[in-house]
């Protein structure tokens, strides 16, 4: 099955190229579109018995409550926000 660019965007959370993303608020139970020049992504390690788990999210803050996206390793690189 082949999909379209635009139903891509929609699926990882983001609703359009021009650089809105869309988070989940767990406070307010809805979703909240947030412009990409206010989005950060962080990568998270934690050690394990079995070795090293990456995590990788995108972090936002929408009215005082801060917002958390987990995605996958290739959308972390391919998304041009700064790392903190």
């Amino acid at each position: 099955m082949i999909y379209s660019f635009e139903c891509a965007f929609r699926s990882l959370g983001r609703t359009d190229a021009g650089g809105i993303m869309q988070f989940y608020n767990l406070k307010t139970r809805s979703h909240v579109d947030v412009p990409e020049s206010d989005v950060k992504k962080t990568k998270m390690i934690r050690k394990t018995k079995s070795g090293e788990q990456v995590r990788y999210a995108f972090t936002a803050e929408y009215q005082g409550a801060k917002l958390f996206k987990f995605v996958n390793e290739k959308m972390f690189q391919d998304t041009n926000v700064t790392e903190i």
